[in-house]
């Protein structure tokens, strides 16, 4: 983009500028604003599946039932309405369009941490063979408002919620670009494997903060980022390439996350340890938080048990990434399902920011070596175990563990897990984004921060005939 283009409001008609020579200097608002619109697939109550038996929903205006045959139905106000899959043929789409735009649609078949969760636009039904796909369709920024009130606390101090606007904003955007969730009719779905959508209803700061960021998404060289971000760091910040794979981002980095954004190398076994063990001595940003480090203990029988029973399913949707060692030590695809009682567990690879990037597990009948993210984190689960955080709270029924920042200590009562941080790492810590708002900063400076180089420009331009 040119210096002189102009960046309002994209996909809106209603729009007027006041030009001297080829720039513009004016923006007229003529009318309606209405923002692009977001498909957002819903989740059930554990956020498993996306498949319903059946949709139990009201709204509070009358509103109209479409069908995939083209027939329609008028519906009053407040009456509760069924609709079972057993109805339908499969392919068949309902669409649930009120006659209020700022009709409320409240759906009693689901619950969220608020109760029976509330629902702004419409709902697009898709039946499939053996349930319902139940679609969010609504304006964007609209969206947005329970997007910011689910993933950061209301009192959040105002700059850091404004972060939180521009950064969930960006990654819906990109959402809406890669088609990751064309095969269900949607650009993204309300759990954390996107973002968390209307967990917690909207509320007053929410909604300020997306209003007093109106459009804006973090760019690097004229071109929007992917504004990943997380709960709580480590005390360093890494790149996606060393989570994922691939290329790296020009604007993420691999660095102590203190202001000054120190150099680091924490690929070295020993420093890494030392690290852990005594990096309340560097001046992080996040080294109060609770899961700036956290430990977890497992008996010999229950690491074993805990990763038996991961090991199949961490095979069926990523083989790839665990091999088998032979006795001559060379690696190979295995289908492996029990390693026996597990012998020794240690890190074989770690990236420069210290993320374990290749895990070594010695089982009585079997060794593996296990790589990727997901993996890192799965392959232990935690669920029967007590996590203990630093201020010596503790949490349970975890089923990965907080983070891919750990290293593991063998020793004769079994195994400790030692960690930090809560997340993947890459991008914007949001624990971080909160101190550093109480600090005095504004949203810019918080997210140049987390982001390097980068500006920020509106995602809504005067839309072209």
């Amino acid at each position: 983009m040119c210096d002189n283009s102009a960046f309002v409001l994209q996909g809106y008609s209603a729009v007027k500028l006041i030009a001297d020579g080829n720039k513009a200097v004016a923006v007229v608002v003529d009318g309606e604003i209405v923002s692009k619109d977001i498909r957002v697939i819903l989740s059930n109550d554990s956020y498993s599946s996306y498949n319903m038996t059946e949709l139990k929903f009201n709204c509070d205006s009358s509103y109209k039932i479409k069908y995939s045959d083209d027939g329609e139905s008028q519906k009053d106000a407040g009456k509760t309405i069924t609709i079972s899959y057993k109805d339908y043929e499969k392919g068949d789409v309902i669409s649930i369009i009120p006659d209020d735009k700022d009709a409320n649609i409240t759906i009693m078949s689901i619950n969220r941490s608020y109760g029976n969760p509330i629902y702004k636009g419409t709902l697009e039904i898709r039946v499939q063979e053996d349930g319902l796909n139940i679609i969010n369709i609504l304006p964007l920024e609209t969206y947005l408002y329970s997007v910011v009130s689910s993933e950061m606390p209301s009192g959040s101090p105002e700059e850091a919620l404004k972060a939180m606007a521009v950064c969930t904003r960006g990654y819906a955007c990109t959402k809406m670009l890669d088609k990751s969730f064309e095969k269900y009719y949607a650009h993204l779905d309300d759990s954390s494997l996107c973002q968390v959508y209307n967990n917690v209803q909207a509320t007053p700061e929410s909604i300020k903060a997306v209003k007093d960021t109106y459009g804006l998404v973090p760019v690097y060289e004229d071109k929007l980022i992917v504004p990943l971000y997380y709960s709580t760091s480590a005390g360093v910040s890494c790149t996606n390439s060393e989570i994922w794979g691939g290329s790296a981002y020009p604007y993420f980095r691999s660095c102590m996350d203190t202001i000054e954004k120190d150099d680091i190398d924490l690929s070295d076994e020993e420093v890494f340890v030392h690290f852990i063990q005594d990096s309340l001595n560097y001046n992080t940003i996040d080294k109060d938080m609770p899961y700036y480090r956290w430990n977890i203990e497992f008996t010999k029988d229950e690491i074993s048990e805990s990763i038996n029973s991961m090991l199949e399913e961490r095979l069926r949707v990523s083989s790839d990434s665990i091999k088998e060692k032979d006795k001559d030590g060379n690696l190979k695809s295995t289908d492996i399902k029990n390693i026996g009682t597990v012998q020794s567990i240690k890190v074989i690879e770690r990236s420069k920011s210290g993320v374990v990037l290749t895990l070594e597990i010695e089982g009585s009948l079997a060794t593996i070596q296990v790589s990727g993210q997901t993996n890192i984190r799965n392959i232990i689960t935690p669920v029967n175990q007590t996590i203990i955080r630093q201020d010596g709270s503790s949490v349970t029924g975890w089923t990965s563990l907080p983070s891919p920042y750990y290293y593991i200590d063998n020793n004769d009562n079994g195994f400790t897990i030692y960690g930090g941080g809560f997340g993947h790492g890459v991008g914007m810590s949001q624990s971080g984004a909160i101190i550093l708002a109480n600090q005095g900063h504004n949203y810019q400076f918080i997210l140049r921060h987390y982001y390097s180089y980068v500006d920020f420009s509106s995602i809504y331009v005067v839309e072209s005939e």
